[in-house]
């Protein structure tokens, strides 16, 4: 089954189908459209049987009927047409048509009625009905393609869920999760066919203190680090988040920190073997330090000594320096004095030799 075309001029082709047992009334209505602009095309049925066929075989841009006929009515084709969901003017036609039967028609979803001997009105009311199909055609297709776009939207989103690193759940105000994405579903099976404190924690009641209902109660982000049925650790956040259809619902982020912590662990541990490493060769440098410290004492005091030492010797040289200076004076001054005393001598033996 077939929709009309998207865009039709208020004049031009026009595909009609006309749900009439007259033949002469049919072409009446289609001289009437071709006087008014259209090119028509169109098929007459007056039979259930051939209205479906003729619906199946579209598409068409225009449904006339009339609201009497031997073996079919107007009420019986509106019927079909909306067992078809097609969005196209359906407007009754007929000869005789009172008030009532008129209403039963609209309500029962004719978008208009013109009576056969009023024939004027019939162009104006296809126009009008044209006009507002092709804007209904128009809202319909810029709602179908919002709804694709979301559509689409909600997939990536989905495959970008699917693909974290971390769980994501949504969780109600009673606990049934909504939704667990590829990471919660691997590590603690199909959560959504158990409430989250069982999935989540193999509990039978819910948390003592349980994030989601507070979030739910105070509409505010919360956070905590616990351990999951798994074993491992995990840093969880609670965020309030309203559906599209206003229900209130919590997401549920779960990111395992197990190997962090081993992580953090270890590295702990090796900061505290530095850091005792660290003081330790501090107290050998301090050792170090100190007997150096001794050394150098030592050093000085043993050349505090030396100094004095050579302070007394120079001291006793200077002395011995005094005592040679004298003695050699001494010695000097006996010299002379031989020395004179042998001259002496000496004379003296001359004289007596002169004299003998």
């Amino acid at each position: 089954m077939k929709q009309p075309d998207q865009h039709l001029s208020a004049t031009g082709p026009l595909r009609l189908l006309l749900v009439e047992d007259s033949a002469d009334d049919a072409v009446l209505l289609v001289q009437t459209l071709r006087r008014a602009g259209y090119e028509i095309t169109h098929r007459r049925v007056d039979t259930p049987e051939e209205m479906r066929t003729a619906l199946e075989q579209g598409p068409w841009d225009l449904v006339l009927a009339d609201y009497y006929m031997p073996r079919f009515s107007g009420l019986a084709a509106l019927e079909i047409f909306r067992e078809k969901g097609l969005d196209l003017p359906f407007i009754i036609v007929s000869g005789r048509l009172g008030e009532d039967a008129a209403v039963e028609a609209m309500k029962a979803g004719a978008h208009d009625y013109v009576m056969k001997d009023h024939p004027k009105r019939l162009v104006p009311a296809v126009e009008r009905e044209l006009r507002e199909a092709k804007v209904r055609r128009d809202r319909n297709a810029e709602r179908q393609r919002s709804e694709e776009a979301l559509k689409a939207e909600r997939r990536r989103f989905h495959d970008v869920l699917e693909l974290l690193p971390a769980g994501v759940m949504l969780v109600t105000p009673d606990y049934s999760v909504l939704f667990a994405n590829r990471f919660f579903r691997e590590r603690f099976g199909e959560c959504t066919e158990k409430p989250c404190f069982e999935s989540l924690f193999k509990l039978d009641t819910p948390c003592q203190a349980c994030e989601t209902h507070q979030v739910h109660s105070a509409s505010t982000p919360l956070e905590r680090e616990d351990t999951a049925a798994d074993g491992r650790n995990y840093h969880f956040f609670y965020y309030p988040f309203t559906d599209s259809d206003g229900a209130k619902i919590t997401l549920v982020m779960g990111v395992d920190i197990t190997e962090r912590e081993r992580a953090e662990a270890e590295l702990r541990q090796h900061r505290e073997h530095l850091e005792e490493l660290v003081r330790q060769r501090t107290r050998e440098i301090e050792d170090r330090n100190a007997r150096l410290d001794a050394e150098i004492a030592d050093r000085k005091q043993a050349e505090e000594a030396l100094r004095d030492r050579e302070n007394q010797l120079r001291a006793l040289n200077e002395t011995l320096e005094q005592h040679v200076t004298a003695r050699t004076a001494e010695v000097q001054s006996q010299a002379e004095q031989l020395r004179a005393l042998a001259a002496d001598l000496s004379r003296a033996e001359q004289q007596e030799r002169k004299r003998l």
